[in-house]
């Protein structure tokens, strides 16, 4: 289980490439953004992009995570780019998040973290509204740079604050420690590891 947007992104093509090379490995993909109780659903792996709270899952950490703050070409020509995360306070943020993130953090080589409170228009507690909205011009977003690599590299959206790193928790594979993990199950947590990692060069992680 994972994210239905990072499913759609990653996992879909990533899965297409691992049925090719393990034709008799049957895969069952369950997209939600809600956070499943894995033994009640007998599911085997989740994808998550956050600290782990529940002691009794074990997590395998996939690839690295980064977040970038971006805004469509269309909001930043009406209203200017923000060169500092002070900035941020003259501008429309859209937060999101159960509860909404009203806080970003944002931090140099070598210098402690920036805290910012940030406010706008728009506050949803889904991801992909935050993203659509951005998309539409509405504001500046802050989002794992998974979910915004497509946008970015085909202009949709315009990473600012270049000189600012925003961390965040690595990729994920969580299972339940009590359970073994199946030949099968390891084989595509390997593959699925190894092409995240490859991705994440293409990105330029921080």
């Amino acid at each position: 289980t994972t994210t239905a947007a990072f499913a759609r992104r990653w996992i879909a093509p990533i899965l297409a490439r691992f049925q090719a090379d393990c034709p008799e490995v049957r895969v069952q993909v369950t997209a939600t953004d809600a956070v499943l109780d894995l033994v009640q659903a007998g599911i085997d792996i989740a994808i998550r992009q956050a600290a782990l709270p529940d002691s009794t899952l074990m997590a395998r950490e996939l690839a690295p995570n980064w977040r970038v703050a971006c805004a469509a070409p269309d909001y930043l020509a009406r209203r200017g780019r923000p060169e500092t995360p002070a900035d941020l306070a003259g501008h429309s943020c859209i937060v999101y998040g159960d509860p909404p993130m009203t806080e970003w953090s944002f931090a140099r080589p070598g210098e402690p973290p920036v805290e910012v409170a940030v406010s706008g228009a728009i506050m949803s507690n889904d991801g992909e509204v935050a993203h659509e909205a951005a998309l539409a011009g509405a504001g500046i977003v802050l989002k794992s740079i998974w979910y915004v690599a497509g946008d970015l590299a085909a202009g949709r959206l315009v990473r600012v604050l270049e000189g600012w790193q925003s961390p965040a928790s690595p990729l994920q594979a969580v299972f339940p420690s009590a359970r073994h993990l199946a030949p099968k199950t390891r084989a595509f947590l390997d593959v699925l590891g190894a092409e995240l990692r490859v991705a994440a060069r293409r990105l330029g992680e921080p």
